[in-house]
């Protein structure tokens, strides 16, 4: 079945790319005939393609900080609804996957069960129905979702070398099993009822009847927000009636998105990596939650120093955001010499010197870009943040300077959330919101991150497999002596040569550490 999945794939790529060639204008989702440009190109397609693609599309929006503006910003808007295999499949399909992973038929376990389907996504389709009393929510996997997407993944083995091998089969790995889901989904339902959370609500899973294919969760009511944009496009006044009566305060939310992924990030040191509107649940009195837990970021550095880059940013104290900022991205900056520094005084100098240099260069190249971004504009319709942050990654990688890929993926999510207030809320500030959870949140302080609170919660997230301490043979030691020798030369090497690539951009810098 595969073969004859990936036959047909290599067969209709042809196609696309001629289609897409050819074509100059199409309409967008409101309905308005829009020129294409390639980045727009290139979403399209990817949404044609489905499945994989799509997630593909996910993936290469993570790397904005190597994209190129333009397409960073279309693949944002990547609709996870697009393409034919978002299509609803029989019922009795979906029913008898339920059966061989539970070993009990639907009508044996649920007291009713809706007729059609609650959600459909490119890999899975959901119902709503009844368990015990209570209204839940029975996510199950497409029959056919594995073979397509081994079938895709063949196809896109080639474009895998753009990015992390590993990261694309392992997050693909995630998609594709529910009980991952249904971990998170379940550690971040404890951590909200420890800290009794009330603006985000977390459903409860039925672990009794979660597999790798099926999940049953408390039904949370309230209104997707991919339902409420389209609304708002296309029959504004049905948006208003609707959200009247389920008494949703877009901009209240909005801003509740943001200060939530803040304290997820700064505060709990996990986050929900893919918040796109068809995973946005709003409720009544600005509480909100997530319907799709799939992938969950980790902060696998400290964090302090990044939120002080924050706070000063918002104060205008430009000196301290660029040193808080370099302070961030030291330790992935230093990582290819880690052990050249560790034993070389002299190497290590000049690299505290370089970083000195390189935070009154950033200084000085930042506070153009933040003092525009945090200028007052209250009531105007704004535009997306993401030529701010593109921006300031664009001068780190000029100076040579590396940001951890978690910091990256936490920076799209929180453009993704700001792309979706946007489109509920015209004036939606992401500047003013980012200020709301410094100046609200008692816990955004260096010393609660620098605590580490939130441990226990991580850790079911965060499994690695046990150390083992293991005897080694004094030849063996005597080998590994001579590789760490060779290691530290090697080190010395590539810290020569960045050295050189940020004396050609920064001329006097080669003046101020010649004589270290």
């Amino acid at each position: 079945m595969t073969v004859f999945m990936l036959l047909g794939r290599i067969f209709f790529l042809p196609f696309l790319i001629l289609k897409y060639a050819l074509l100059r204008s199409v309409r967008d989702e409101t309905g308005r005939i829009v020129t294409l440009d390639n980045p727009r190109r290139l979403r399209l397609a990817l949404e044609d393609l489905g499945g994989i693609f799509i997630k593909f599309g996910e993936l290469l929006a993570m790397r904005f900080d190597l994209l190129p503006l333009s397409y960073a910003v279309q693949l944002l808007n990547i609709r996870q609804s697009a393409g034919r295999r978002t299509e609803e499949r029989p019922r009795d399909d979906l029913f008898e996957v339920f059966r061989q992973e539970i070993g009990k038929p639907m009508s044996a376990v649920f007291e009713s069960i809706d007729p059609g389907a609650l959600s459909v996504s490119i890999f899975y389709q959901s119902y709503r129905a009844k368990l015990a009393g209570n209204d839940v929510v029975v996510k199950i996997q497409k029959p056919d979702a594995r073979p397509e997407a081994r079938a895709d993944l063949y196809v896109l083995r080639f474009l895998a070398s753009l990015l992390d091998d590993v990261w694309i089969f392992e997050w693909l790995a995630d998609e594709l099993d529910l009980a991952v889901e249904a971990k998170n989904s379940s550690s971040l339902y404890d951590h909200a009822q420890h800290y009794h959370k009330t603006d985000v609500l977390i459903p409860m899973v039925y672990s009794d009847f979660t597999k790798k294919r099926v999940l049953v969760r408390e039904y949370l009511p309230g209104m997707k927000a991919d339902r409420i944009i389209a609304l708002l496009a296309t029959h504004p006044d049905d948006a208003r009636a609707a959200l009247e009566k389920n008494v949703i305060a877009l901009a209240a939310t909005s801003r509740g998105f943001i200060r939530d992924m803040m304290r997820q990030y700064f505060v709990d040191g996990f986050f929900h990596l893919n918040p796109y509107p068809s995973s946005l649940l709003l409720m009544s009195g600005g509480q909100f939650s997530y319907t799709d837990f799939g992938i969950i970021g980790r902060a696998m550095h400290p964090t302090a120093s990044f939120l002080i880059f924050w706070k000063a940013s918002q104060n205008l104290d430009f000196d301290d955001a660029a040193g808080a900022l370099v302070d961030f991205a030291e330790p992935v900056t230093r990582a290819p010499f880690e052990k050249l520094l560790s034993e070389d005084a002299s190497a290590r100098e000049r690299f505290r010197k370089v970083l000195d240099i390189l935070k009154e260069k950033l200084t000085v190249d930042i506070t153009p870009i933040f003092n525009e971004w945090h200028r007052d504009r209250s009531g105007v319709v704004r535009r997306t943040s993401a030529p701010v942050i593109v921006s300031l990654l664009e001068r780190l990688r000029f100076y040579k300077l590396t940001l951890p890929p978690d910091a990256i993926a936490f920076l799209r999510a929180l453009l993704m959330l700001e792309l979706v207030a946007l489109k509920l809320d015209p004036t939606f500030d992401l500047a003013d919101a980012i200020r709301d959870f410094i100046e609200h949140t008692p816990v955004a302080t260096t010393a609660a991150i620098e605590e580490a609170p939130h441990a226990e919660e991580i850790e079911p997230i965060n499994e690695f497999e046990s150390l083992h301490t293991v005897n080694i043979a004094p030849e063996a030691m005597a080998e590994m002596t001579i590789r760490a020798g060779e290691t530290v030369a090697h080190e010395r090497e590539k810290f020569n040569g960045w050295i050189s690539v940020l004396a050609e951009r920064v001329p006097d810098l080669y003046n101020e550490i010649k004589y270290l």
